[in-house]
This record gives structure tokens, sequence and C-alpha cells, in this order.
């Protein structure tokens, strides 16, 4: 009888560690580019056909390298809020937005497959990755196709990194600056890719 009486014990125990167990932080990418609103929308459009990612990169948790690049850290207690590839397209939108308005090319919201775009993109994202040191790097490619031809427009790659000023290792306020600086970078691929699909559109007329 006496073994017994320890239940009771034991059970508030685990729930006191349960209950004081480290609450899990969720990210998103944040856009800093100003809604767009226009009366009429141009005909042509084009869609995110979508945002293809490495293994390492395909989980919710945050990436953080070590200084080498060669110790992979997932993080336990923060993670993404939404998947990393749709985060990415709809940064990436956001983006692209504003400059292929000015070619009269609408991007469509989301991957409408009842839509009939005259362009998709297609995005591998081959690295979106901080290391310990403070360095945030993004490298990825690009294919622009005609979907109703199955023809491929054209290609092209971007890469870039930036450097930052790195709080406590493992603590909120770092991955929120890691968060921020991928958020910067993912801006800087969709003005870059914005600017050469209207060239490619501007050429095919």
């Amino acid at each position: 009888m006496r073994r017994f009486s320890l239940l009771p014990i034991i059970l508030s125990l685990a729930l006191t560690a349960c209950g004081q167990s480290k609450p899990t932080n969720y990210y998103i990418l944040k856009s800093t580019a100003a809604p767009v609103s226009v009366e009429s929308m141009p005909r042509t459009t084009l869609g995110i056909v979508g945002v293809n990612l490495p293994g390492y990169l395909d989980r919710a948790g945050i990436v953080l390298l070590d200084e080498n690049g060669t110790f992979i850290n997932i993080p336990r207690f923060n993670k993404w809020a939404e998947s990393l590839d749709e985060g990415a397209a709809r940064l990436l939108r956001r983006s692209l937005t504003p400059v292929l308005l000015r070619q009269g090319i609408t991007v469509l919201a989301s991957e409408d497959t009842r839509v009939a775009a005259a362009y998709g993109v297609i995005v591998d994202i081959v690295r979106l990755e901080a290391t310990t040191g403070g360095i945030i790097a993004l490298e990825a490619r690009w294919t622009l196709i005609d979907p109703g031809a199955n023809r491929i427009l054209g290609r092209g790659s971007f890469a870039g990194s930036e450097k930052i000023s790195m709080p406590e290792i493992g603590s909120r306020e770092m991955f929120s600056a890691v968060v921020a600086g991928e958020s910067r970078l993912l801006e800087r691929f969709g003005a870059d890719l914005g600017r050469r699909i209207a060239a490619l559109a501007a050429r095919r007329g």
C-alpha cells in the first residue's frame, strides 16, 4: 500500500516538469515591400510554380551552421511558423509584384492552378542559412517557363550574403536577427528576379 501512495507525488512532479518546459518560438519571413493597390490588374499573369529546397533546409527548424559551415544545428524550440518553401514563395511574390506591374504583368497571389498564367517561374534555393559568426547567405537558381507551351524562356541565378551583429547564440534575439537577415536577402533576390523577368518579357513582346 505504501508503494501506491507515492503515485500522486510522482504524477505531481511530472506535471510540474511539463509546466516548466521551454516554450517553442515560431518565426515567419517578413516583407518590407509596401502593399500594391491598383484599380485594374494587367491580364498577363505570372505564377511561382514552386520553390524547391535542399533536404537539410526542408524542415521546421531554422538552420544554423558553425563558423566553418560544417556543423548544422537544428534548434528544437525555434521553428518556422510556415513551411520554408511557402514562406519564401510568399515573400518573392511581394518583391516581384511592383517590378512586374510596371511591365504589365500581374503576379498571382497564390499557386492557383485554375489560372492559365502566361509565365511561370520555378525557384531552386541552393542554400539559405546563417552561421554562428553572423554570416547569412542565400544562393538560388530560377527558371522562367511558358506553362502553356511547356517551354523554357530563361534561366539565371542569384547569390548574396550579409554580415549581421550576432546576439547571444541560441537566444530568441539571435533567431529574430537571423530571420530578418534571411528575409532581406530573399527580398534582394526577388527584386533582381523581377528585373530579369521584366527584361525577358520585354524582348518577348
